[in-house]
């Protein structure tokens, strides 16, 4: 769906791997300038791996967190509540200032003397009417590059506003 002129949006994913649910922030400007933003709450619809009742121990839980829950074919996707709804300008204003709209992907920087294969990754897109793009950072603290501290710094803000959600 493309967006409205002077609108724009970044979506940061983290986390990855074995990880269910997984999380995504999503801050969106308004063609006025107005920022919004929620967070999705996303896993697989399949949970038989589980087992019946950690299952539906799991989607209970889950829905403590979130509303509007909508199915899919291979995963399912819901709004999160929050204990304490996060300032979305602030929070917007601070990712901008660590560049999170300018950060290159991590495959420019010099390969890491230390190759770590577990951990967390991010992954940014940034889209507006005319553009899109994405780049990832996986294993933040392992570099000391500039910009991998700012994604670390990046991970580290999304991750309090995740700690925000209900039932987290």
């Amino acid at each position: 769906m493309s967006l409205p002129d002077k609108s724009s949006e970044i979506r940061i994913w983290i986390g990855f791997g074995q990880v269910i649910p997984e999380k995504m922030l999503r801050l969106r400007v308004n063609p006025h300038g107005v920022v919004s933003g929620d967070v999705l709450i996303h896993f697989p619809s399949d949970l038989t791996f589980m087992g019946v009742k950690d299952a539906a121990r799991f989607r209970r839980q889950v829905m403590r967190s979130c509303t509007d829950l909508r199915r899919g074919k291979e995963s399912d996707v819901c709004t999160a509540t929050f204990k304490h709804v996060p300032d979305w300008q602030s929070l917007r204003d601070k990712l901008v200032a660590l560049g999170i709209t300018t950060l290159p992907n991590e495959s420019v920087l010099p390969e890491p003397e230390l190759l770590v294969l577990d951990g967390v990754a991010m992954v940014v897109e940034l889209r507006d009417r005319t553009s899109y793009r994405a780049y990832q950072y996986s294993n933040r603290l392992s570099r000391s590059e500039p910009e991998a501290v700012a994604a670390a710094e990046i991970i580290r803000i999304v991750g309090e506003v995740f700690n925000e959600v209900n039932g987290t």
